[in-house]
């Protein structure tokens, strides 16, 4: 069973308030895969915000 974002998440990226400081503490933690990240982004229909940002902060490992 894949992990579950929550649901703050779906908050920060539909207000943009918070979206790169909690990606980063997600990937930092490993609270969530890059892919996973992206893949319900797409879901929450935000995919092109994070994917740029994912893509930002992913850039150099």
């Amino acid at each position: 069973m894949p992990r579950q974002l929550p649901i703050a998440f779906a908050i920060a990226t539909r207000s943009h308030f918070g979206t790169i400081e909690w990606l980063q503490e997600a990937l930092r933690h490993r609270r969530a895969t890059p892919g996973e990240i992206a893949n319900q982004a797409e879901r929450g229909g935000v995919g092109s915000v994070i994917r740029l940002n994912l893509e930002a902060l992913t850039a150099n490992g």
